[in-house]
């Protein structure tokens, strides 16, 4: 398989006899699994339409292009939860697969750390050193996001206006995921079989769903909605659903209408894009169905490009877009950082040559290129380091078990 197909599929396969009969401690013994490329370049279309809603967001607000960039930011927020629904279906699904294996814990949080921690903290220490260069004062604000809870801060949104927020907003989705991957871990651990598993993730599911409909009740904003865990947490739940059921009939019936609940999906979030007058998800039932509507679309999107042989499944397995996605992970931390400083910065400058839409666009191109060379100079000198490091990190053989265990699960790059 090419180099870009790190992406797993964590595919359901029927141990021989001789393996099933030593199943009877545990409904957690891993499968063998496969790599899909295609998830990789998932990822690598979902940071593409992030970075464009971001670029677009910082062309001002002129008349003229208020509406086109409205229309591009409604399409581009079903990029997160897609984020979340691939974190939620590779990494639940290593858990599954690890949980009756000894050194469970130690072996899945280093491995977490390895993968997390480095990149995360050289980009927050960066944003430290240049806050101190130019006279940023750095809040309590700033420092909370090193314990990944900024996203839980009252008013989250006011960082939005002033560094080092505006630097950093775009990390609530980080938050979001380390939270989740710090009790999850607990969650499967203490389930003693799937149907116990299933239930608690899908109460947990229902209980996020009803929390953004009572938002007007709990006097809760629409940007509460979109940045606190509890209310964005089903996404994940969702990805470990589909890890669950994967190989079982209800998940071959959902590969067939999969492709038609993703394009349905996404024809209403178009439609909400475009209609005329105040964007659907600035009020807190308005985010609330949004986040559902893009909730859904995105399972089913990862569904659908899963699919073998699918067209999804070609368009998201070409090699650029796997490369991209590859390194998703340092071109969203990165892309953010900078992007406002250099709009304000360069435009006034190149605009004295060109025209302003063309100033505009030369600016989001460097910006892109910048990324790019700074997510691919990372991704070889510190993440692809501390991923060969986790891979040393393997889990024991299965307790309780006397019979040969399969492979230890093969895990994303990505993740």
């Amino acid at each position: 398989m090419s180099r870009c197909g790190r992406a797993l599929d964590i595919g359901r396969r029927s141990p021989p006899a001789t393996k099933r009969m030593a199943m009877t401690k545990s409904d957690y013994i891993g499968p063998q699994r496969k790599f899909v490329s295609s998830l990789e370049g998932v990822r690598g279309y979902a940071f593409l339409l992030v970075f464009l809603a971001h670029v677009c967001g910082n062309l001002g607000h002129a008349a003229q292009s208020r509406y086109a960039v409205r229309v591009i930011e409604g399409i581009a927020f079903v990029s997160v939860p897609t984020f979340f629904v691939l974190s939620g279906y590779l990494i639940c699904g290593i858990l599954i697969d690890t949980r009756a294996r000894e050194g469970y814990f130690k072996i899945f949080y280093s491995r977490r750390i390895l993968r997390v921690f480095p990149l995360y903290y050289l980009t927050l220490l960066a944003v430290a050193l240049f806050c101190a260069l130019k006279s940023y004062s750095l809040n309590f604000g700033f420092w909370v996001h090193f314990l990944y809870i900024h996203n839980l801060l009252p008013n989250y949104q006011v960082g939005f206006s002033s560094p080092p927020g505006s630097l950093m907003v775009h990390l609530w989705s980080m938050g979001v995921e380390e939270q989740f991957y710090l009790i999850w871990p607990l969650v499967v651990w203490f389930c003693p079989n799937r149907r116990i598993l299933f239930s608690v993730t899908f109460v947990l599911i229902a209980f996020s769903f009803a929390l953004r409909f009572a938002a007007p009740w709990l006097r809760l904003t629409a940007l509460d909605l979109n940045f606190w865990t509890p209310t964005r947490i089903d996404a994940i739940l969702l990805g470990a659903v589909l890890a669950m059921i994967r190989g079982e009939k209800i998940y071959r019936w959902l590969e067939r209408v999969a492709q038609y609940i993703a394009l349905c999906g996404g024809g209403a979030i178009v439609v909400t894009a475009i209609v005329p007058g105040p964007s659907a998800y600035r009020t807190p039932l308005g985010a609330a169905s949004m986040i559902s509507l893009w909730n859904i679309t995105a399972a089913a999107l990862v569904v659908a490009v899963m699919r073998e042989g699918s067209f999804l499944c070609r368009m998201c397995s070409g090699k650029g877009i796997c490369w991209l996605g590859a390194r998703s992970y340092g071109l969203y931390l990165f892309h953010y950082i900078y992007l406002e400083w250099l709009f304000k910065r360069l435009t006034p400058t190149i605009h004295r040559f060109i025209p302003l839409s063309c100033a505009q666009l030369v600016i989001g191109v460097c910006a892109f290129g910048l990324t790019v060379l700074l997510a691919g100079l990372c991704y070889r000198f510190i993440e692809e380091p501390a991923m060969n490091l986790k891979k040393k990190l393997k889990y024991g053989a299965a307790r309780n078990q006397t019979m040969p265990q399969p492979p230890e699960p093969a895990y994303a790059k990505a993740d």
